[in-house]
């Protein structure tokens, strides 16, 4: 009798052990789930996530459904589906397979071969963290953040080499032919966009760019794209999307007035409030005014095929009235404004110096 009851009471606890860690695993995917419901009428419900790499962040998973939009080129996606993590979109989308893994946080990519290549907002593991995640393709078929332009070609693999610096490189293989050789004169006609809006100033720097930021770029030879973006957040988590372009010509199309034109760059802003800029132009210092009232320095400057003035203006006047006067000063270099007293790193037009005669 008593070995059959010492039997009964193993087999009890036996099955009492079994049902508990049947509650245990299934636990947090039926009592922990959330009650989000779809956040899209066509959302899908994803399953199935694979973790390849036990001490890295990305999580795979291929769902039939959505092969019609994988991206057969990892250097130009354009797969339109976006993952929702509950009822928040994940991002960025797009996202460079190396900077899933090590960095995750919501970065994901829709690869040709491969599926989802995928992250949670804080890195947790999809398959236990009480969270649901969909996928939805955009009634018209595409993202709902478009292109600021239509050649507009997105940038991916943003590399930070200082971490206490804001300059990160974009390597953009299809626009080497337009990379600066010189970067004191530089004339890449590639413009940044970061979503929709335009960064600047372009041909800066790189020191400006590595210490000062806010949106500043360079494309140089050998090295690509040097860009920081607008409010020095970084461009792998900021959960915007940056764009290059080419203008549809290739180049601006509107020429230097004339044929010695050198075009301007760098400009620097001193005073926020105030509508002056100052521009360095080393080779052309031997022209500079040592005395603000005798000035005779020639140049004459241009903002696309118009030209500035009144040339030699005091600095007062320019810094408070504006409206194209400028002066061209030993020590300081030019001191100019802009004919509507806009913004010459942003607002599209292009500036040159003249010397007449050379």
């Amino acid at each position: 009798m008593r070995t059959l009851i010492a039997r009964q009471t193993r087999f009890v606890l036996a099955a009492s052990a079994v049902v508990y860690g049947i509650y245990i695993a299934i636990a947090p995917l039926v009592a922990g789930r959330t009650s989000f419901p779809p956040p899209v009428d066509n959302a899908r419900l994803l399953f199935g996530f694979q973790k390849p790499f036990p001490q890295r962040f990305l999580y795979v998973l291929r769902p039939d459904q959505f092969r019609e939009f994988e991206d057969a080129d990892e250097d130009d996606q354009k797969s339109p589906v976006i993952l929702y993590e509950d009822d928040k979109p994940l991002g960025p989308s797009q996202s460079d397979r190396a900077d899933i893994e090590n960095y995750g946080g919501g970065m994901y990519a829709h690869l040709k071969g491969t599926g989802f290549l995928m992250s949670t907002s804080d890195n947790s593991d999809p398959r236990t963290n009480g969270r649901r995640y969909y996928a939805a393709v955009p009634p018209a078929g595409r993202s709902t953040v478009t292109p600021p332009v239509e050649n507009g070609r997105r940038l991916h693999r943003f590399e930070k080499p200082w971490p206490d610096r804001f300059v990160y490189i974009a390597r953009a293989e299809r626009l080497r032919e337009f990379e600066d050789t010189d970067e004191d004169d530089q004339t890449s006609p590639v413009i940044l966009y970061e979503d929709d809006k335009p960064l600047g100033p372009s041909h800066s720097d790189h020191i400006d760019i590595e210490k000062l930021g806010h949106g500043r770029y360079a494309h140089l030879k050998d090295r690509g794209i040097l860009m920081s973006t607008s409010d020095n957040s970084d461009p792998r988590t900021n959960g915007r999307r940056y764009y290059a372009v080419v203008p549809a010509a290739g180049r601006s199309t509107v020429p230097p007035p004339v044929e010695n034109g050198r075009r301007l760059h760098r400009f620097e802003r001193p005073w926020p409030d105030r509508f002056v800029y100052f521009v360095r132009a080393d080779r052309l210092r031997e022209f500079e005014d040592a005395d603000e009232a005798n000035q005779k320095s020639p140049i004459v400057l241009y903002e696309d095929d118009k030209p500035l003035g009144p040339a030699h203006s005091g600095h007062h006047d320019i810094e408070k009235l504006g409206q194209g006067r400028y002066a061209h000063l030993k020590d300081q270099g030019i001191l100019m404004s802009t004919s509507d007293n806009s913004d010459p790193r942003t607002n599209g037009r292009r500036y040159y110096v003249v010397v007449p005669g050379r």
